[in-house]
């Protein structure tokens, strides 16, 4: 029988998107749909490397055994789906171990959408991290997991993400979105209680994304030459003036890329300031000002996403009860984020699947999403 479980959530990201491996602001908030994790120490064998780490994964119906103290170098494991960052946590909490770990029985079970860009892996990841650490004894605190689970996904599933996903779905406080100044990884809590009534609706367009493909990479890889070309130590230090004096040199691609760095995180810092004040009249255009920046300087949008934007703002941020709306999460595919009015759910919800229906022959899934509590550990 188990003894130990965990859960962690799944992100939806308000604003600050692509910002957080150069250094920026960004503004997600846990979601209440997550990971859950139950398990038990099997066994503490000798020698040591005899111990191993059993996964069953629910949603995959797929066990997965890993070598509790050896589990090998992270370019094995990419392309092999879930297990890859489950090998990550273990390699990583290993190497913080003051003793090797012992063997375990774990099963773990989610209901983040997978490829919506809600952040399911950082549910796993921080989940997996959490009973792990609780069931060798380590005990990690949140910041800890959340650097154990980016160290996963950036050298186990390959992915060269930021700290964003991670730390929110380690420290998120319920009814609150975090502020994280990426650059030294110090997170602060923004309610949203200036929200009153309007509700968080995430609009799934079905259409997957595949952040390990050479987009992602490309436009993290682009961001670090765009720095270096313009002599700062990362976006986040830029300005739109530094960047007009160097367009020759960073060319078109770079330029773009430079840009959408500097004015989304301007477009954070204002979003914070509007909710402080209660200002929602604010929030909308700076969602469509950084979802236009997403579609035109760093092109991660798709046309489905730029659908779904449009007819939920009905042609102009803030009508018709829908405060704003944005892609959210990595692009590609993925998701929208709207904020929303509790009498227009319904009328929003029905112009974007009358719209993607007649354009692209699908049907987006529509749910709202509450502001959640991050990571947590208790015994059965």
């Amino acid at each position: 029988m188990p003894t130990h479980a965990a859960r962690a959530p799944g992100r939806v990201n308000l604003i600050g998107e692509h910002t957080d491996y150069s250094e920026g602001l960004v503004l997600p908030m846990a979601i209440d749909r997550g990971c859950n994790c139950v398990g038990r120490v099997a066994s503490v064998p000798s020698p040591a490397d005899s111990a191993m780490i059993r996964i069953w994964s629910e949603n995959e119906r797929s066990l997965q055994t890993f070598a509790a103290n050896n589990v090998g170098p992270g370019a094995a494991w990419r392309g092999r789906g879930w297990p890859a960052y489950a090998a990550g946590v273990i390699a990583n909490i290993r190497d913080l171990a003051t003793r090797p770990l012992p063997s375990m029985d774990i099963a773990v079970a989610g209901d983040v959408p997978i490829g919506a860009g809600l952040s399911s892996s950082a549910a796993l990841e921080v989940s997996l991290a959490t009973i792990i650490s609780e069931l060798s004894g380590l005990a990690l605190d949140p910041s800890a997991l959340a650097r154990v689970a980016r160290a996963a996904e950036r050298g186990y599933a390959g992915v060269p993400c930021g700290i964003m996903d991670q730390l929110v779905s380690a420290v998120a406080r319920k009814n609150h979105a975090l502020l994280i100044d990426c650059r030294d990884e110090q997170s602060t809590p923004i309610s949203l209680g200036t929200l009153d009534d309007a509700r968080v609706l995430v609009i799934d367009s079905t259409v997957k994304h595949a952040l390990v493909s050479g987009e992602y990479k490309r436009r993290a890889d682009g961001c670090a030459e765009a720095a270096r070309i313009l002599g700062v130590r990362a976006l986040r230090d830029a300005s739109l003036p530094l960047i007009a004096n160097h367009t020759e040199a960073l060319g078109d691609e770079l330029t773009r890329y430079a840009r959408h760095v500097v004015t989304e995180n301007a477009r954070v810092a204002a979003f914070v300031t509007a909710l402080a004040a209660r200002d929602r009249a604010a929030l909308g255009p700076l969602m469509l000002s950084s979802h236009v920046s997403l579609r035109d300087d760093f092109r991660v949008s798709c046309p489905e996403l730029d659908a779904i934007v449009e007819a939920a703002i009905n042609g102009s941020s803030g009508t018709g009860g829908v405060l704003g709306c944005r892609m959210t999460g990595g692009g590609f595919g993925g998701s929208a984020v709207a904020l929303v009015e509790p009498y227009a759910i319904d009328a929003c919800i029905e112009r974007v699947e009358r719209t993607t229906k007649d354009r692209f022959g699908i049907t987006p899934r529509s749910f709202i999403v509450t502001p959640s509590e991050g990571a947590r550990a208790w015994l059965l």
